[in-house]
C-alpha cells in the first residue's frame, strides 16, 4: 500500500449505494502482459509493461469501491497513481454525455436523418443543452455551488427561476432551496424539482435525465410567458 485517501460517496438508490465517507487504500505494481499466442506472428511486441493500480475501499460498505486499473503511464509514487485514478473517474462524464444523447435523453438513435452531416448538425444543436445539464450536475456535487449562475443561465431564465422557487419550496427546511441564489446549484435544485425530483437528500442528488426533463419544462414555461406578453400587447 502506498497511501490512503478519503472521498465522499453520494447516494444512488439504483445501485443500493448510500451517502458515506469512504476510506480508500491505493496500491500499484508493475507487471508484464504477454502477447496472445494467436497473434504473436503479426508483428506485435512479445509483451508490454504496464502498471496495475488497485483502488479498494476499507470498512464494511454494502457495495465497496474496488477498481483494478491498467495504465502504460509511468507511475512511481502515490501522487502519480492518484492522478491516474482521477483520470479514470472522468470517464463518468463521458458516459453521461452518451446517456443524454441516447434513448433516455435526446434520442439520437431514433433520428431519421439520412446523412452523417445532418446527424452531426443535430448533435451540435443538442450540445448546448447537454453542456448546461452537465454544469448543473457538477454544481450540485460541489460544496461551493458550482459556477456563478450568470455563466450558465441568462437573465430571463434567472427571473423565471426566482418565481418558480416560491412555488416549489416546501414547508419544511429540508424541502426548501437553501442554496445561494448566485450559484448554479441554486438553479439546479429548482430545475430538478421541475423534472420530478422530490427534493429529499435521502433520495440522492438529481440525475442528468431528471435535469433534462426539468430544463425542457423550464423552456416550455418561458415560451408560455413570452406568448402571454405577445398576446397582451396586441
Amino acid at each position: 500500500m502506498v497511501g490512503v485517501y478519503t472521498i465522499e460517496v453520494p447516494t444512488d438508490k439504483r445501485k443500493h449505494q448510500y451517502r458515506r465517507k469512504a476510506s480508500i487504500e491505493l496500491r500499484f505494481s508493475n507487471c508484464e502482459i504477454k502477447c496472445p499466442a494467436n497473434i504473436s506472428n503479426k508483428g506485435y511486441p512479445k509483451s508490454i509493461t504496464v502498471t496495475c493500480i488497485s483502488v479498494k475501499e476499507t470498512g464494511n460498505a454494502t457495495n465497496p469501491i474496488c477498481w483494478r486499473l491498467l495504465t502504460t503511464h509511468r507511475v512511481e509514487n502515490f501522487e502519480q497513481a492518484l492522478l491516474i485514478v482521477d483520470w479514470y473517474g472522468v470517464r463518468w462524464y463521458v458516459e453521461q454525455v452518451f446517456r443524454l444523447l441516447k434513448h433516455q435523453g435526446f434520442g439520437i438513435e431514433e433520428a431519421e436523418l439520412e446523412t452523417g452531416w445532418a446527424l452531426r448538425k443535430l448533435v451540435v444543436m443538442q450540445l448546448s443543452a447537454l453542456l448546461k445539464i452537465l454544469q448543473m450536475n457538477i454544481a450540485y456535487s460541489e460544496p461551493e455551488g458550482g459556477q456563478p449562475i450568470e455563466e450558465v443561465f441568462d437573465q430571463e431564465q434567472i427571473q423565471v427561476l426566482k418565481k418558480l422557487e416560491k412555488k416549489l419550496n416546501g414547508k419544511t427546511i429540508k424541502l426548501r432551496n437553501n442554496f445561494d441564489s448566485k450559484t448554479t446549484k441554486w438553479a439546479t435544485w429548482i430545475i430538478a424539482r421541475l423534472g420530478g425530483w422530490k427534493g429529499y437528500e435521502s433520495q440522492g442528488p438529481p440525475g442528468v435525465i431528471v435535469l433534462k426533463r426539468g430544463l425542457e419544462r423550464l423552456g416550455y414555461i418561458i415560451e408560455g410567458i413570452r406568448l402571454e406578453k405577445d398576446v397582451g400587447t396586441r
